[in-house]
């Protein structure tokens, strides 16, 4: 199954790289010689999808969807408490339905 997987990607690594080396070509060789640092956000990113597929088989896609909404209020925190950003009336009304709508799916649930 894995190595299927690998097969299908190759045409798209082909597709997203084509540009980029027509474009600029020292670009693409700083990438592939930089493949290690972004080794283990790759392997986090799959893993996220990994488990983002198994919610769906375990729950309803309304479920998932809206507590993987949370993700938006961390995002949030660590720019106003790592990068000192101001939360703006629109941010913060954006905030409150996201809160809103979990404590409506945990209180529905």
């Amino acid at each position: 199954m894995k190595l299927e997987r690998l097969r299908l990607r190759a045409p798209d690594r082909a597709v997203v790289g084509r540009p980029v080396a027509l474009r600029d070509s020292a670009v693409l060789c700083a990438i592939m010689k930089a493949w290690r640092p972004s080794l283990f956000a790759g392997l986090m990113g799959a893993t996220a999808s990994e488990f983002w597929f198994l919610a769906f088989a375990l729950a309803s896609v309304a479920n998932v969807r809206t507590l993987a909404l949370v993700e938006v209020l961390f995002a949030q925190a660590i720019s106003f408490f790592v990068f000192k950003q101001a939360t703006t009336p629109r941010d913060a009304l954006g905030i409150s339905l996201i809160v809103v709508g979990v404590l409506l799916l945990i209180w529905v649930q």
